[in-house]
């Protein structure tokens, strides 16, 4: 707030706000809090008092998923990896602004009746379909990089070849069926009777793919509802059959910008 200060004082403002510390801007620390906030629903920041602790000296960003906090609130707990049995920990007292010291943390969280420590982010309730939209993707990689070999039996009826004769007929097989670059071939198969032909039984059911595109249409409004999203058109994600003018665009985003 520049009201009431005088030239210096205003210097030392613009000084402050286009270098709280010696690498960022005051708007890229702002910014990276905003992303937290969105991911965590919370916020910490190091204040950094000078050598007499009357002012000032620095503010950082910290990276909120690394801090732990104390029982009574007063201190926190910072380590790079947590993981380990016996991490590396550094002790931070709380930000008190009647009492600054050395280095201290800011550390903002909103309220939630249902955790007093840390905060729960506000799509807590879509988390389990992020889920399933991860495992999706990664069902469909594996997918297209194995081919039908985890959801399909071959049964041969023409007699047990040796080991390196099934070796090569299984590499021959793989390499003629599977694979995106493989999808939609014809497969043709030549034998002097039936009883000597190969019997292919698909182990998914016939609906597979309409049971694949309803999970994932649901999926996608489950996510989109949980970060209270009012028109996917918004993020670029278009509603098969339905055209948005710019006028619905402008008023999606108002109703999105006034809910969320």
């Amino acid at each position: 707030d520049g009201e009431n200060l005088d030239t210096i004082g205003l210097a030392k403002l613009e000084a402050f706000l286009k270098h709280p510390n010696t690498d960022e801007t005051l708007d890229q620390i702002m910014s990276k809090c905003v992303l937290d906030l969105e991911i965590y629903n919370g916020f910490a920041l190091e204040i950094i008092s000078n050598r007499t602790n009357e002012k000032i000296a620095a503010i950082h960003h910290a990276e909120f998923k690394q801090y732990r906090k104390s029982k009574e609130g007063d201190l926190y707990y910072y380590s790079a990896d947590w993981s380990k049995d016996r991490p590396e920990i550094e002790v931070i007292p709380a930000f008190d602004a009647n009492n600054p010291n050395g280095k201290q943390l800011l550390y903002f969280k909103s309220y939630h009746p249902q955790s007093d420590a840390y905060p729960l982010p506000g799509y807590l309730g879509c988390i389990p379909y992020i889920e399933v939209d991860k495992r999706i993707a990664n069902y469909q990689l594996n997918e297209i990089a194995n081919g039908f070999s985890a959801g399909t039996l071959v049964n041969f009826f023409n007699g047990e070849p040796n080991e390196e004769q099934k070796k090569e007929l299984e590499r021959k097989f793989k390499n003629r069926t599977t694979g995106d670059q493989n999808a939609g071939e014809i497969l043709l198969n030549f034998n002097d009777s039936k009883e000597q032909g190969a019997e292919i039984l698909s182990m998914n059911g016939n609906d597979l793919v309409d049971r694949y595109n309803i999970l994932e249409k649901t999926t996608q409004q489950n996510i989109f509802t949980g970060h209270r999203v009012t028109d996917g058109a918004l993020f670029g994600v278009k509603e098969e059959g339905i055209f948005s003018s710019r006028a619905q665009i402008r008023e999606s985003y108002e109703v999105f910008q006034n809910t969320y």
